[in-house]
């Protein structure tokens, strides 16, 4: 009766916190799930597949442009959203692209038997350019979820944002989950036919909606984000300038910005170049000319730029994350359609492992390594290590899938259940880093620049990462044939392992960079939430 009365007090409380415009936007999220587990995250089984059979190289430099590209864009769009255009505006403009490109792909393989190449390869940047909605659908429930429905007073509001929205997306995934293995068992045509059918309708339902959305209110403000241009140019222009011998000769509007200081923090040798971009020249030019002419950039404005390019040792240690996981999810894909599965939508099952264990690591750092729960003075060590542990797992993964690799090609290994290790060491390894680097950030980085943790990371890990893949896919190129039997896939997965491991070592020594106490501490008391698209 207790556990009965808990049961009933829970769907009271989901249904007082109902919110109608999350329940269209879920719609959507729901709809292009379909279309990225069934399409997008295979597609390289599509060109190697009839009618096209695609040389495995070629299959697999489709499939990482397509990836590269729409990660990329991720960034573009962060900015777009701050600088011009509101957020409903980049989802619809988003998912229409999407849906063009898969018409395109549909037109190509029912009507002309896929022989025209130039239809894919436009449909590949249409599919990528629309591929940054899925982070900004997460944004925009979460927009729903806040604005005018969350209660005044939150010590009583059992069911935050936070969980509604896990519950919601949570809810759209499972509903995507089973139509995808649904789907499994028909014929590319079908796919491409019932994917982009769904993804339409979504799409009008999401429309429907705008009466209900609560969106954030665009402000025209501009974005912090290409700040750093200005500052590198104006210390370029500056260089001959000596260093200032006090505090004063800085701009900065408000003084409290640079607490005093003839060196300004962050204090990295190597950027104190960059100081030089807030001196005050002396000159027939007043202050704002000389800044509206790009020659002068606040104080606040240099420490945003050192902070930021203070990271890139630690993105540097990431390509390599970025090359396994692009090299993961391609030919993983690939081997699954070489091994014997006794029911259709196995496959899926097995891949849905990775988003699995990636999300059940997510929630298990956030429900018990919290600020709350971790002293303050180890808590920045504590993600330092989270990293380096999925550092680790990079190495282990590249192993594993050598290991089957070799078993698949001397035909001691058939089943689709030996591909099972493989996902879900690839969620680990993206739960314990990529994660990890999202929450790692929030502490290195100023509030105007927090918002883009999670984009700017996605851009390093599977932008770049994708791109390093196509060359380090062309560097051995001679272990590559035309069909996956015909490769050496193993001796691919075993140099990995070896860079993976070299990668280890790397980041052990990059860590120690900023084993520093954070430089913005009150991050630790903001919501951490940032939003990620794998």
């Amino acid at each position: 009766m207790v556990q009965s009365s808990h049961f009933f007090k829970f769907i009271s409380s989901l249904r007082s916190n109902f919110c109608k415009s999350a329940a269209f936007v879920s719609v959507l999220v729901f709809g292009y799930n379909l279309v990225r587990y069934s399409i997008l995250r295979i597609i390289i089984t599509y060109f190697t597949d009839e009618p096209n059979e695609y040389h495995l190289v070629k299959a697999a430099e489709l499939a990482t442009v397509l990836e590269g590209v729409s990660a990329s864009l991720v960034i573009v769009v962060a900015y777009m959203l701050d600088a011009h255009f509101s957020n409903l505006i980049i989802i619809s403009c988003s998912i229409a692209s999407t849906i063009i490109g898969l018409v395109l792909f549909t037109l190509n393989l029912m009507i002309w038997g896929g022989r025209y190449e130039f239809v894919y390869i436009v449909g590949i940047l249409l599919l990528a350019v629309g591929g940054g909605v899925h982070p900004q659908l997460n944004v925009f429930l979460v927009d729903q979820l806040r604005d005018g429905h969350e209660p005044a007073d939150t010590n009583t509001n059992k069911y935050p944002v936070k969980v509604r929205k896990r519950v919601w997306l949570i809810v759209a995934w499972l509903c995507s989950a089973a139509a995808t293995t649904f789907t499994s068992k028909f014929s590319w045509k079908i796919v491409f036919f019932s994917s982009t059918s769904v993804l339409v309708v979504t799409f009008i339902l999401f429309l429907c909606g705008i009466p209900f959305y609560d969106s954030k209110k665009f402000t025209g403000a501009g974005s912090s984000l290409f700040n750093f241009i200005t500052v590198v140019k104006a210390s370029w222009l500056k260089k001959h300038l000596p260093y200032p011998p006090s505090e004063n000769y800085f701009y900065c509007p408000n003084i409290h910005d640079h607490q005093k200081q003839t060196h300004l923090s962050p204090q990295v040798k190597i950027l104190s170049c960059l100081d030089k971009a807030a001196i005050i020249e002396s000159s027939n030019l007043s202050q704002q000319e000389q800044k509206e002419a790009g020659r002068l950039c606040t104080v606040e404005q240099v420490k945003e730029t050192k902070l930021l390019l203070k990271m890139i040792p630690m993105w540097s240690t990431f390509l390599v994350i970025g090359l396994v996981s692009s090299t993961g999810d391609i030919f993983s894909s690939e081997q699954g359609e070489n091994l014997i599965a006794p029911v259709d939508f196995l496959f899926y099952i097995v891949f849905f492992l990775k988003h699995i264990s990636q999300a059940m690591i997510s929630y298990l750092f956030d429900k018990f390594l919290s600020p709350e729960r971790v002293p303050k003075t180890q808590y920045k060590l504590a993600k330092i290590l989270r990293i380096w542990i999925g550092m680790v797992l990079c190495t282990i993964f590249c192993a594993v899938a050598w290991r089957v690799e070799v078993g698949r090609l001397q035909e001691n290994i058939t089943s689709m259940f030996w591909l099972a290790p493989q996902y879900c060491l690839l969620g680990l390894m993206l739960g314990f880093s990529a994660d990890g680097l999202d929450e790692f950030m929030i502490d290195e980085l100023p509030e105007s620049l927090r918002n883009y943790a999670s984009a700017m990371n996605r851009f390093v890990i599977d932008g770049l990462g994708s791109f390093l893949s196509i060359l380090f896919i062309h560097a051995n190129r001679n272990i590559f044939g035309s069909t996956l039997d015909d490769s050496r896939l193993d001796k691919y997965y075993m140099r990995l392992m070896i860079i993976s491991f070299l990668n280890v070592c790397y980041y052990y020594f990059i860590s120690t960079i900023y084993s520093g106490p954070p430089l913005y501490p009150q991050a630790e008391l903001v919501e951490r939430d940032i939003t990620n698209n794998r």
